[in-house]
Order: C-alpha cells, then structure tokens, then sequence
C-alpha cells in the first residue's frame, strides 16, 4: 500500500475521479494553517481559521514540514501514512476473528479501492479521519483485550477523529449507539461503551471550553466555510435527499463497488445464519450503526463529493468478513477450491482499483512542482503577500502569507491591497478581483504578468502588483 501511494506522492491529482475541484484547491487550503505554523511561528494569518477545527491534523503536517520542509511531498505523507495504517490495522483485525486470509482479502479491498488510492496520496482530512475511526473501533473490539482501559483509549482515538473533521461525530455517534444497545443486558459489556463515550464527550467539551470559546470569533469563521446542511422538513423530504444520495453521489458508489459487494455479502450471510456471538453481535451493529449515521450526514448535504465517504470504507472492508471468513473456513478443506476461491476474491477487489491507478500512472503530469517553483522564485524578488484561491498551493513553498478571500461568507473582506499587503495576485480569470476593481485600479493597470499555466482545468496567472 505504501508503495503504491509513494510512486504517486509528488504527481499531479489525477483529473476525471470527482465532479468537485478540491483536489486542485482543497490541499493548499488544508495545509494553510501547518505552513503558517511551520514558517512563521501562528497558524492563523487572516480569516482562514480551520487550525482549530482541525487541530491533530494541522498539529501532524506542521510537525512534518518542519522536519522535511516545505512541500507537497512532505504534505502528503501524513494522509499517505495514515492511509497505509488504516488498511494494515483492517488486516490484522479481521486475521485476528476470522483468519489470515480473510483478513488478507479485507485489507486488499480496503487498500484496492479507487478512493483510497486516490485521495490517500493527496492532502486531505479524510484519510486520517479514517485512521482513527479505525484505531477507536479497533481498541474497543479487540479480541480478549477489551477492558475500561481499552475503552477509554478507544474514546480518546475517536475524539481524535472527530478533531480532525467536526462531522466524524456521525460514524462515532454511530458506532457507540448501536454497539451499547446491543449489549444493554450486559453490564461488563455495556460499561465499555459507556467508558468511550464518556470519554470522547469529555474531550469534546474540553475543546469547547479550552480551545473554541476564547476564539469563538475563528471558529465561527471556519463554520462559515464548511457546506452548509439541513434537516429535511419532512419524511417526504429525507426520502427525496436519500434519493439523490444514491444518484448524485459524484461516482462514490461506483468507485467502491467491490466494498459494498463484499459488505453485501457479509450482512446476507449473518442475516441468513442468525447466530453471532455477543462480540461479533456487538462488533456487527457498531459496523452498521457507522455506516448509517455516516451516511446520513451526507443526506444532509448538497454538497457532497466522494471523498466524503472514505471514512466510511474501512466499515465496509469490515463488514465483509463476516461473509469472507465463514464462507473460506467451510472450503478450507477442499483446498483447490479454498485456493481458487481466495484468488477470485483478491481479482474481485483489487483489479478495478488497480486498472483505474494504472490509467493514473500513464497519464501522470508534475505541473505543480513547476508552478511552485515559479512561484517561490518570483515572491522571493521582493516583498508582499500573495492572494488569490489557488494562493496557498502555488505559494506553499514560499515565505510569504497566502490569503484566500470569500466575501460571501466573510473570509479576509475587503481591500487586501491595503489591509494585507498583498502585491501578488493569482488569477483564474482574465480580469481582475473584485476588490482590486473596486478600490485600486490603478496598481492593476500597472501589474506585471508573471507567467500563466494551467492548473485546475483554468488557465490561470500569477500578476504581480506595484
């Protein structure tokens, strides 16, 4: 898994995976607040106030360029690594239950799937969330270990994915209800959920208290910036959203079809069987009770491009291998047959992702590196802050602050000429923003085009400003 991220780790993002443009914007965006703690001592530089939000991931990639730098590769490898983690740690879990070649077929589809190829290798919160609702769901199962020590660790890994990404609250609320009701008549067992719980609302109001409400004016920023939700008026209304969800879910549901065949699967087999020890009873409704919360915020959006389910794939892989591991174990003794069943399960999960990487590796540019190279040459012949949506990737290299402006929702308003310093300007567009329009046509009737490349499907310029 590791080998197969790292060849692509300083590549381009491969075009045509989702309708949304944030693999072109969303890494600079989310790497803004590590680069400003890295060079620059704060996190925050203007309105772009996500640190908080997001504070292990932003604590992890800051950590990462000061040790390797400034750069998309060094960016990358905190995803990269936590994407690797998550399928390893899906293997050793279900070759713990069921067996090693369970666990084998379930790390395969896990780490096979086209969006784990994909957005694993690229900066992106997902991925990581994954890793610690993983970690979390892991720590409060694991076999014969699963004490109120176990429990309470199980609690901090999932306040840790919800600190990475606000709506992880979903999967963990998920996993922890459905997992406590199952085991309501069990105290031993039911205290473990209770522990986790306690646990994870414990840290959450630590953050309110300590973190969010002595900045409350930066958080309420970071909320203007995330897609805004809704609960359906009616029945009527969540059938209809449930509906587009399966139909406008930007190829989520293609790209991991062979999950959702193996989870398929092994939701028929217990359903058909009927018979689950209270662990893997417990285990089977935490699963499912992920999924369905997890999904359901979703719903609740309009906006919902399919890296929005990654967190959600590692229950799939699971789920799978409560079909996997009795269906091999009945065949063990036939062993041609054990054999060839096993071959066509990995070609089940892995050949569609790995033909899609294929076409990625083929087709595969490095035009960033050379934007940024430009970039970082060209701020560094005089002073001034650049700004512009593409900003923080083009400048990520740079020593200068980055600014991205969203006068909708509020986000760095008004003339950033003045009020920023900002003396470079990166352009998607052939006229000038809006707030240089407004306030200082001047300094851009006198830029300076620095040079143009396309980045984004735009063609898009890098101006220099009086």
């Amino acid at each position: 898994m590791l080998v197969l991220l790292a060849i692509r780790l300083s590549a381009d993002p491969a075009p045509g995976v989702t309708g949304s443009q944030a693999p072109f914007t969303d890494e600079g965006w989310n790497l803004i607040s590590a680069r400003n703690l890295a060079a620059f001592g704060h996190p925050i530089i203007g309105d772009w106030s996500l640190f908080y939000v997001n504070l292990p991931f932003s604590l992890a990639e800051a950590f990462a360029f000061r040790l390797f730098g400034l750069g998309m590769v060094p960016g990358r490898l905190v995803p990269m690594l936590a994407t690797a983690g998550t399928v390893a740690a899906v293997g050793w879990f279900v070759a713990q239950r069921h067996g090693r070649w369970p666990g084998a077929i379930s790390a395969a589809a896990l780490g096979g799937c086209e969006l784990v190829l994909y957005y694993g290798g690229l900066a992106f919160l997902e991925p990581v969330v994954a890793l610690f609702l993983v970690a979390g769901f892991i720590a409060l199962h694991r076999p014969r270990r699963s004490g109120p020590w176990s429990a309470a660790l199980a609690g901090v890994l999932l306040a840790l994915a919800i600190g990475v990404k606000p709506n992880a609250i979903f999967p963990v609320a998920g996993l922890l209800i459905a997992g406590g009701l199952v085991s309501r008549y069990e105290p031993e067992r039911r205290l473990r959920y209770v522990i986790a719980a306690g646990v994870v609302t414990g840290l959450g109001l630590g953050w309110l208290v300590l973190v969010a409400l002595p900045r409350w004016n930066l958080i309420g920023a970071a909320l203007r910036i995330w897609p805004p939700f809704s609960a359906p008026a009616d029945l009527g209304g969540l059938a209809t959203r449930l509906v587009r969800f399966f139909t406008e879910s930007d190829r989520a549901l293609p790209d991991v079809l062979p999950l959702l065949v193996l989870a398929a699967a092994g939701v028929a087999y217990v359903w058909r069987a009927r018979r689950l020890s209270p662990p893997d009873r417990e285990l089977f409704a935490s699963l499912l009770g992920w999924l369905a919360l997890g999904i359901f915020v979703l719903v609740l959006v309009d906006y919902r491009p399919n890296r929005y389910a990654v967190p959600m794939l590692p229950a799939l892989a699971l789920l799978g291998a409560f079909g996997v591991g009795p269906v091999l174990a009945r065949l063990r003794p036939a062993a041609g047959l054990h054999a060839l069943a096993i071959g066509a399960l990995l070609a089940l999960v892995l050949l569609p992702g790995l033909t899609r990487y294929g076409g990625w590796l083929a087709q595969e540019t490095h035009r960033l590196e050379a934007i940024q190279a430009r970039t970082t040459a060209a701020l560094a012949s005089r002073g001034g802050s650049v700004s512009g949506k593409f900003s923080p990737l083009f400048a990520l290299r740079s020593g200068v602050p980055a600014y991205v402006q969203r006068e909708a929702d509020r986000i760095n308003p008004g003339n950033l000429y003045r009020t920023r310093g900002v003396r470079w300007v990166v352009l998607d567009a052939a006229g000038p923003p809006l707030w240089l329009r407004r306030n200082e046509r001047v300094a851009w009737d006198r830029r300076t085009v620095v040079f143009c490349d396309w980045w984004g499907g735009e063609k898009t310029c890098l101006i220099g400003l009086p």
